[in-house]
This record gives C-alpha cells, structure tokens and sequence, in this order.
C-alpha cells in the first residue's frame, strides 16, 4: 500500500508479522499468504482506539453546535445593534 503508516492504522490496517507489509485484518494477509491471528491490541491502540471515538462521536459534535449557536447569536446581535 502506499498510503502513510498514520493512515493505515487509523483506517484499521495491521502490519503482516511475516511480510510486514499493511493489510485489511482477516485471516489471511493478501500479500504473502500468512495465516493471520485475531489482532490483538495493546494498552496504548486501546486508549487511542478510545479516544478517537470519543472525540468523534460525542466532543466534536458538542464543540460543533456550541460555535454555531455562539455564531449565530454574534450574527443577531449585530443585525439588530
């Protein structure tokens, strides 16, 4: 694949342990043939695998509406000031 290491990981690739090279997790890597296990996450995928989704789901829409509502009152203040 020739998208950046980040970009795959993010998008749910894991790195074959026979070939090293990126694939979509299953049992088998398209590369070379591997028979692959479950991938299994450390404490660290974990917590990012959290913090993503959390930030995705529930803060970014959050953060979303609070500007438009703050920018939508500044648009009234200044339409009737």
């Amino acid at each position: 694949m020739k998208l950046p290491r980040w970009a795959l990981k993010i998008n749910g690739y894991v790195k074959c342990p026979n070939c090293r090279n990126y694939t979509y997790p299953g049992n088998y890597c398209e590369q070379c043939g591997y028979q692959m296990s479950k991938p299994q996450l450390d404490k660290q995928q974990l917590v990012d695998s959290l913090d993503r989704k959390i930030l995705g789901d529930y803060l970014l829409p959050i953060v979303v509406s609070i500007i438009t509502a703050a920018i939508i009152s500044v648009v009234i203040i200044l339409a009737i000031g």
